[in-house]
């Protein structure tokens, strides 16, 4: 079931009416291959940016650009299976349990790749594995789907309608393939997330489609998991256009995740999916000034409250424009803060070691992108940014305040950075055994949390855990003496 409501910015308004300037520094690198996802590769505490493409000797593969401390970026690596069999996908994640962030891979062929971790961000010769003759694996996704703290993949054959779940051993090797039922709809992109909050991963596919004559379709379907490894049938979403919802995140930050995405025809729009308890969407539109394409739900402002970033096309210039969030889920009108020729797309993260998140929009440099420039936007903006910066390290959870050990007054300030090796959902805090807080101040692989707690005089116990989307949890206990 689908509820619609849609919201409308303005240009004519004035920005200064609604709220502060998005304000940023400007770096520019030089980058291969189109960007997909990030991770910190490298355990630094910034985010390194793996982009899809062709190598020198014309294979495909991927390349890692990895951050130096400064924030400054390295030469790309290219890194490609002995077995290339054409375009392909890419997902990144902790497959065999040891902290760092590996890399599997599909490329057309029968087989996935899994690219292990060295440690310092460069990665082994690829393992090989089939998935069995006739099958063309062509997309991969990954997250913890049956719930023994192991990450499982999920991959598209273009060959055959089902899916092909594989279980992960934790040791970077996965089992035989078993097939997870469609209803024959066109399937293309994953797009993951925890729809119904109800701690379990569920898997979303998109798929959108124009044929000359007959117009274009958009096909969503999601399937819940089950925590076991199963999914329920999957819910249908269908529109009679051509829309690129090939984003998950809780745009809302109401525990559950949101789709998102833009449509790719004439008329200006940005389309969130809300997720709701009751395995339901509801639908807000909403219309930029200009045409508008990939979009990032990021707090830019520190105002608690996620804005939405895209590029938008400006007297044929591609530009970055932020619409800051409000409380009642709309937007204000655009303020326009970076331009550039041939910006292609945009990522959000920590690119820097400060708490403020920032954007990288894309700029491809010839017409097979796989030539480009990452043009790093440092966020500079004014505003109630989390205090507690995450480790620099690729997980762990940084408590700046109380410290262990310490002796404090009440009410007690706790300040709270977590980074992990996977996209971060949400940090909670308990006390003495009792839940008694929890952030969904999250972006990236980074999660924050800040409150401040009236506490009784004595010893108290603190136990803080940052969560996935898929529950995976990381935990670390501070003990502290009340005044």
């Amino acid at each position: 079931m689908l509820r619609a409501v849609a919201v409308r910015c303005f240009l004519g308004l004035s920005i200064a009416a609604f709220g502060q300037s998005i304000t940023y520094t400007n770096n520019e690198y030089p980058s291969k291959g189109f960007p997909t996802t990030q991770a910190d590769m490298n355990g630094d505490g910034i985010l390194d940016i793996v982009t899809t493409g062709t190598g020198p000797t014309g294979k495909f593969g991927f390349y890692v650009t990895l951050s130096n401390p400064d924030g400054s970026y390295q030469t790309p690596t290219f890194y490609t299976s002995p077995y290339n069999g054409g375009t392909g996908n890419i997902v990144l994640g902790d497959f065999n349990r040891d902290g760092k962030v590996d890399v599997a891979e599909v490329e057309q062929t029968s087989s996935y790749y899994i690219f292990l971790n060295k440690g310092d961000g460069t990665l082994f010769p690829s393992w090989n594995f089939s998935t069995g003759g006739g099958t063309l694996n062509f997309n991969i996704t990954t997250a913890d789907f049956n719930h023994d703290g192991k990450l499982d993949l999920v991959i598209m054959d273009g060959a055959h309608t089902p899916l092909q779940f594989l279980y992960g051993h934790g040791d970077g090797t996965f089992s035989a393939p078993s097939l997870i039922p469609t209803d024959g709809t066109p399937i293309n992109l994953f797009v993951v997330g925890d729809y119904d909050a109800d701690g379990n991963a569920d898997l979303a596919t998109t798929w959108s489609h124009c044929d000359r004559g007959v117009g274009c379709k958009t096909y969503v379907r999601v399937r819940y998991g089950d925590g076991k490894g199963g999914f329920s049938s999957p819910t249908a979403i269908d529109y009679d256009l051509d829309y690129q919802l090939n984003w998950s995140d809780d745009v809302n930050a109401d525990s559950r995740s949101d789709i998102y995405g833009y449509y790719t025809g004439s008329f200006n729009s940005v389309r969130i999916l809300y997720g709701n308890k009751n395995r339901t969407f509801t639908v807000r539109d909403v219309t930029p000034a200009n045409i508008a394409y990939g979009p990032e739900a990021v707090d830019l402002n520190g105002d608690g409250i996620k804005d939405l970033a895209v590029i938008e096309s400006v007297s044929g210039t591609p530009t970055v424009a932020v619409m800051l969030g409000k409380r009642d889920g709309s937007y204000q009108p655009e303020q326009f803060i970076y331009s550039n020729a041939h910006l292609v797309t945009l990522l959000a993260g920590r690119y820097d070691r400060n708490t403020k998140p920032d954007l990288m929009a894309w700029q491809a440099l010839d017409a097979s992108n796989d030539t480009g420039n990452f043009e790093f936007l440092h966020n500079t903006t004014s505003g109630h940014f989390p205090s507690c910066a995450p480790p620099n390290a690729a997980r762990g959870i940084a408590v700046c305040s109380p410290l262990n050990g310490s002796t404090v007054r009440s009410p007690v300030k706790f300040s709270v950075g977590a980074a992990f090796t996977s996209p971060l959902r949400k940090t909670e805090v308990w006390i003495d055994g009792v839940k008694r807080k929890e952030s969904f101040n999250s972006y990236a692989t980074y999660s924050f949390l800040k409150g401040s707690f009236a506490l009784a005089p004595g010893s108290h116990r603190a136990d803080i855990y940052s969560a996935t989307y898929d529950n995976l949890l990381q935990h670390v206990t501070v003990n502290f003496t009340v005044q």
